[in-house]
């Protein structure tokens, strides 16, 4: 692999944190201001990761920074703080801002009037600049510092509101958090006591000799610690509550981005620690199939028994990302691409749905699905969004999440995997049975007096609308262009080729 320095990946990093420095007087003046520098820092970070695709494309590593914190020694782990990006890691990043710039964009109407704005602006910049040290982390050590910032810096988003909802929501997300936390902790040092380093991007670096039931011991830890923010079952108690609870925009960075991190963190545990070769050889991969099948049915199964459309799409979060999960742990290249590419279609179709449901209750409509008839008429746009982005999360051809759940079936199809076959269509059928009652409710029943009074009739703000259209047109554009160089399936491939060895 060919390695480049630059300063890029800190300008990047740093690019968010730009903002604290603004928010205070710019809350003072007006709200909205604040919200548009929000939206424009997005934009640059969005921009600036862009020219790093063709890079990484071509087999780049970015490498930016390292810092030693201690001297190496027998009773001294050298401590690296390390900066650097593969292909993996500038799609995350990649998939990140603009998920974090539709979110941003929505928050300019949206947070029109919030209580304490500063707090929730600081956040929101900061939380994107977790997510890129993570993106970028070049070794666990520095991977387990952000993730930790991140997990501490969502219980105030997530609580932002502070009604008793939002403060029981954000308690239960951070017991469980830190639970799982502890657990990565645990399996950073169980990595370095195996393989006497830290480092990530080099498929693999705990040691051919190594015990099968250490490496099960290792892949469990890491599994029990990246599953609680991946939402993996029964480690999603917190995801249920959490959503609803918070602001819309936050919402949407919660489902498609603070989930992705659990997965992207074990699916280098997998690939970059302990390696295609050794996973293949002690048939390690059941030990996370198995839950994610699990999560996938059940979750999905719960979906559908919800009402309020914001839980709804909570437990659809947790099944989403067990299919990402699933085509990382089956260690077949299409199932590999198919998880891959299911981290960016799931992203923003899941921040467009999130969206959709603010933008109803901030027309004054309710969450509940039972009081959505006949709304279709009142908010055109919006209701359109909402039915393509869930008729992608369905699978529904020629939508992004048809072209995922493909390939993810025949990745299961090229390890004689009949059983996650089956699992992934009972998982697209449940995924319709709870989401296509909405569309139906929305353009096809009567408004009646069940119908959520929206106090005024085609409220559709610009601020609000954009990032939903843009949000569905994706989910169809991702779907048609599949192969289109820069979009999802053209990191996939690289990434495979990478992590498989080929």
């Amino acid at each position: 692999m060919q390695t480049e320095y630059s300063p890029i990946l800190i300008f990047i990093f740093l690019l968010p944190f730009l903002g604290l420095a603004f928010y205070p007087v710019l809350v003072k003046r007006s709200i909205i201001w604040a919200a548009y520098v929000s939206a424009f820092i997005c934009a640059l970070c969005f921009l600036m990761i862009t020219p790093l695709i063709p890079q990484v494309l071509r087999g780049k590593l970015i490498v930016s920074s390292t810092i030693y914190f201690s001297p190496q020694n027998t009773f001294n782990p050298q401590m690296v703080f390390s900066l650097r990006a593969d292909a993996f890691g500038v799609y995350f990043a990649w998939v990140s801002a603009l998920v974090w710039l539709l979110a941003a964009v929505f928050s300019c109407e949206y947070l029109k009037q919030t209580a304490h704005p500063l707090r929730y602006f600081c956040l929101f910049s900061a939380c994107l600049s977790f997510v890129f040290g993570i993106a970028f982390a070049g070794n666990l050590f520095t991977l387990f510092i952000f993730y930790e910032l991140l997990t501490i810096s969502g219980y105030p988003l997530i609580a932002h509101e502070e009604t008793s909802q939002a403060k029981a929501a954000a308690k239960k997300y951070i017991i469980y958090s830190l639970l799982g936390d502890a657990l990565v902790l645990f399996t950073v040092l169980l990595v370095y006591y195996m393989a006497g380093n830290l480092e990530l991007h080099r498929r693999g670096t705990i040691p051919a000799q190594t015990g099968v039931e250490s490496l099960r011991l290792l892949l469990v830890c890491g599994l029990l610690g990246f599953g609680v923010k991946s939402a993996i079952m029964p480690l999603h108690g917190w995801i249920y509550e959490a959503h609803p609870a918070a602001p819309a925009p936050a919402s949407a960075v919660l489902s498609g981005v603070f989930v992705n991190v659990g997965a992207y963190g074990l699916i280098r545990l997998i690939y970059d620690v302990i390696g295609f070769r050794l996973m293949r050889q002690g048939a390690l991969g059941m030990i996370v199939v198995f839950p994610a099948l699990v999560t996938i049915l059940l979750t999905s199964i719960q979906a559908y028994n919800q009402d309020n459309l914001k839980r709804r799409l909570a437990y659809s979060t947790s099944a989403q990302i067990s299919y990402i999960l699933l085509g990382a742990a089956l260690l077949s290249p299409n199932s590999l691409q198919g998880g891959i590419i299911h981290m960016a279609y799931h992203a923003i179709m899941k921040a467009t749905l999130f969206l959709c449901a603010g933008a109803i209750v901030k027309a004054g409509g309710s969450e509940d699905v039972s009081r959505m008839n006949g709304l279709g008429a009142k908010m055109p746009l919006i209701m359109i969004a909402f039915s393509i982005a869930g008729l992608s999360l369905v699978g529904i051809p020629p939508t992004t999440g048809f072209i995922s759940k493909w390939m993810l079936a025949t990745g299961a199809l090229e390890v004689s995997d009949t059983g996650s076959v089956v699992i992934l269509l009972l998982g697209s059928l449940l995924s319709a049975l709870y989401i296509l009652p909405v569309i139906y409710a929305a353009f096809l029943k009567k408004d009646t007096d069940q119908t959520a009074d929206i106090s005024e009739t085609n409220y559709q703000p610009a601020a609000l609308t954009v990032p939903l259209i843009i949000g569905a047109a994706l989910s169809v554009l991702m779907g048609i262009f599949v192969n289109l160089p820069g979009f999802p399936f053209s990191f996939a491939r690289v990434i495979s080729a990478s992590f498989l060895g080929r």
